[in-house]
């Protein structure tokens, strides 16, 4: 399902016609590109910056690290850079890797197929374990069958809600295409025949599109639901706690776990909090946890407990008549929604952004959205303005984002570039007086 959910909202967006800021009053500009070249079908799927400024990249199998039990894992490694792109070194990680968080010591995290690994800022190993629940998940076998049974329900609501909707879709474009094409092709502006191509081409993809609504068998839901379990989507660290974002047994949802950094004490403080495309991404301040909630557009704030604080963001344009069926059920939000969302302008564009956050030392907000743009907030939501931007390829997307002590800096993880975009603050007209 979760490969035909990127087609459906990459198609959603695509017929949204939404338009980016890309270079326009940004804070900061793009300097340079530090290359990390994949191998071993590995490649680049996130970063993370350590407090003494080098750059962690972590280079791992593709597509968020789906697991597939009948393949040899690919190579996972943590590779070091300093901030001019020198590479520094290089850690094996012994498993398939998925996530990476630095603590405020050094030390580093690294999540994967459901474990977790603890280096030293050397590169030392220190800790690994197999997260004590996550493999009690996998092993009850009538919770997960419970859970296959309630997804495909959900498949069978949605699938139905989606055709409906995508048939009425095609209706219009079929009458469209009837009334242009009814009038003599030499009487045809070329406006017009754009238009017939254009028509012509998203009734392809909706035909696409609902010739892929198939519903999964209770075992095939059960192989991809322990896949999903054993994914570790985030990894972030304080001086007190380390948290954990996995996939949940039922549903489509995720779930946040607080431990400390010796793996003990496990505890689940979130659950149920929706992302599209295998994307959920959760950053830590202080006592406080930060959701990029992309699939309703917003920013949640929640204590360290889970405790609903706040929120804050808002959607962009989009397209009228694309809601509902699957599409709800892909962007919905789940049991932590709030009510009195600030409206905080420009709205978050494409399907599902935020799809990434950073809070920096200074304590602002750095959002990333799959587009390439990255803006600032307090954590109050109040805007700071438009960070930077980057011209990227693909669709839904991790776009880690990391910031440097002094926010001079921010890099910026363009996964279908193979490549860690850095920009830098522009100087005020008064700094450059000075020089």
């Amino acid at each position: 399902m979760f490969r035909l959910s990127c087609v459906i909202v990459s198609v959603v967006a695509a017929l949204s016609g939404l338009e980016h800021c890309h270079g326009a009053d940004a804070s900061h500009k793009q300097v340079r590109e530090i290359r990390v070249a994949g191998r071993d079908g590995s490649t680049l799927q996130t970063l993370a910056l350590l407090p003494d400024g080098k750059v962690a990249a972590l280079v791992a199998p593709g597509g968020h690290g789906e697991i597939h039990e009948s393949r040899a894992p690919a190579t996972s490694e943590v590779r070091l850079f300093d901030e001019s792109g020198t590479a520094l070194a290089t850690w094996r990680i012994e498993f398939t890797a998925q996530s990476i968080g630095a603590g405020p010591d050094g030390s580093v995290f690294v999540g994967g197929d459901g474990r977790l690994a603890k280096f030293d800022a050397e590169g030392k190993l220190l800790a690994s374990i197999e997260l004590p629940h996550l493999k009690k998940a996998v092993e009850d076998k009538d919770q997960l069958r419970e859970g296959a049974l309630e997804m495909q329900k959900l498949y069978e609501k949605s699938f139905a809600e989606s055709r409906k909707q995508f048939d009425e879709q095609k209706a219009q474009l079929e009458e469209n295409l009837k009334k242009l094409k009814e009038k003599d092709k030499k009487e045809l502006t070329p406006a017009e025949k754009r238009r017939i191509s254009r028509f012509e081409e998203q009734l392809r993809e909706l035909n696409g599109i609902t010739a892929g609504f198939e519903i999964p068998s209770v075992e095939d839901l059960m192989k991809q639901i322990t896949s999903r379990l054993r994914i570790i989507n985030g990894v972030t660290v304080t001086e007190r706690d380390l948290f954990v974002v996995t996939g949940e047994s039922t549903g489509f949802g995720y779930s946040v776990w607080r431990m400390d950094h010796a793996f003990q004490e496990s505890k689940q403080v979130l659950s149920e909090l929706r992302g599209c495309c295998g994307q959920m991404d959760v950053q830590a301040h202080g006592d406080e946890l930060f959701v990029a909630e992309n699939c309703n557009h917003r920013v949640g704030r929640y204590s360290r407990d889970g405790e609903r604080i706040a929120a804050f963001g808002r959607k962009g344009d989009q397209p009228e008549g694309l809601g509902g069926g699957l599409v709800s059920l892909l962007t919905g939000g789940g049991k932590n929604k709030a009510k009195g969302d600030a409206n905080v302008p420009p709205g978050f564009g494409g399907c599902c952004n935020p799809m990434n956050l950073r809070i920096g030392k200074d304590g602002l907000v750095y959002t990333a959205e799959s587009e390439g743009i990255i803006r600032c907030f307090t954590t109050d939501g109040k805007y700071r303005g438009l960070v930077g931007s980057a011209k990227l390829t693909g669709g839904c997307k991790n776009v880690a984002v990391a910031v440097s002590a002094d926010a001079s800096k921010v890099y910026f993880c363009d996964q279908p570039g193979q490549q860690i975009i850095v920009l830098s603050r522009e100087k005020s007209a008064a700094e450059k007086v000075d020089e």
